[in-house]
């Protein structure tokens, strides 16, 4: 989330830094803390879910923001792939506008030969 420059539609990370997790049984994990800006609506599921369909005017607008989102990506951030892009991945803030959040799977380059992201999200002719 480093390399991405700042865009209206990508949360804004705010820090980050790595840091260790001792777990119950005494393992201790290498971790990456990151704090990122706080969206109060929810992520895209859930207006989802709240309205049942969502009516094509506001459609248009919300593939218009992951456009750019994605555009801004692919040009102006290095080429970095999101690669795991989902109602669950893009979060609403309060002026009801869509944040591209979750950058856990994204790679940078050109092209991508491996297969990632969630079953259920991916292209037919993926699996």
């Amino acid at each position: 989330m480093a390399m991405i420059s700042p865009h209206q539609h990508i949360v804004k990370m705010i820090e980050g830094s790595k840091g260790v997790l001792k777990k119950i049984d005494g393992r201790v994990l290498d971790v990456i803390y990151i704090v990122t800006e706080y969206c109060q609506g929810g992520d895209l599921m859930d207006f989802i879910m709240h309205l049942g369909t969502i009516p094509e005017s506001i459609a248009r607008v919300c593939f218009l923001q992951i456009l750019s989102a994605v555009q801004h990506l692919h040009i102006a951030s290095q080429t970095i792939s999101h690669r795991d892009l989902k109602p669950q991945n893009l979060l609403v803030d309060e002026n009801f506008n869509l944040k591209l959040c979750d950058f856990g799977l994204a790679e940078v380059g050109y092209i991508s030969i491996s297969t990632q992201g969630t079953t259920g999200f991916k292209a037919p002719e993926v699996e």
